[in-house]
């Protein structure tokens, strides 16, 4: 009975590094890096920039979308969020061509394809409009950086001149109930089949 039980555990806990492949760390060095690129923060030790508390709430609700939308455990563990789904933001096709294609977000990617091919932060040489789908879902920071950007879009936060002034604390709320409202109507839409119950329990 012993062996049976713990051939039982062996097979869900392969089964959960299957489902669940990405640790948590790497979400967060993904949004760090989407952040670094969008000029909000700054890697550059010799730099004093520091990123102030409202773009800290953005941050906060990224690492959230992805809790609530990918996150798991790769042993099996019911209610640990310790890894992530692969496409940890879950982006789909629209939401993709948003970024790439609205209207609204022309300057944002402007911002980005300016970057000299010098700089560090230059995540692609593509302009951003010609991203493979499949490369964004694949690549975590580039996942992190399409979701950030999007989050923007539904923000109305569509000049990059004003991100610093903008009151992510007021747009966002910062509570998980709060947050919760935010992404339902705007991240997963009412079409989608998450639950503001959903957000809420995962990072509370």
């Amino acid at each position: 009975m012993t062996s049976l039980r713990n051939l039982i555990r062996e097979l869900i806990k392969e089964e959960a590094e299957l489902k669940y492949p990405i640790p948590s760390s790497d979400i967060d060095n993904a949004i760090s890096r989407a952040f670094e690129i969008l000029g909000f923060t700054s890697t550059d030790m010799d730099n004093d920039f520091q990123e102030n508390s409202t773009l800290a709430t953005l941050r906060v609700f990224m690492k959230r979308i992805a809790v609530t939308e990918s996150g798991g455990n790769n042993r099996g563990l019911p209610d640990q969020f310790t890894h992530h789904k692969r496409n940890p933001f879950q982006l789909d096709d629209a939401s993709i061509n948003t970024v790439k294609n609205n209207v609204n977000m022309k300057r944002w990617r402007k911002e980005i394809d300016s970057l000299t091919a010098k700089d560090p932060r230059k995540p692609y040489n593509q302009p951003t409009s010609s991203q493979n789908r499949d490369e964004i879902i694949k690549s975590n920071n580039l996942s992190a950086l399409f979701a950030t950007l999007y989050v923007l879009w539904r923000a109305k936060v569509w000049n990059p001149a004003s991100i610093h002034n903008v009151k992510f604390d007021e747009i966002l709320g910062t509570t998980p109930d709060a947050q919760a409202k935010f992404w339902k109507k705007w991240y997963n839409t009412p079409a989608g089949d998450g639950k503001k119950s959903d957000f809420i329990d995962k990072n509370s």
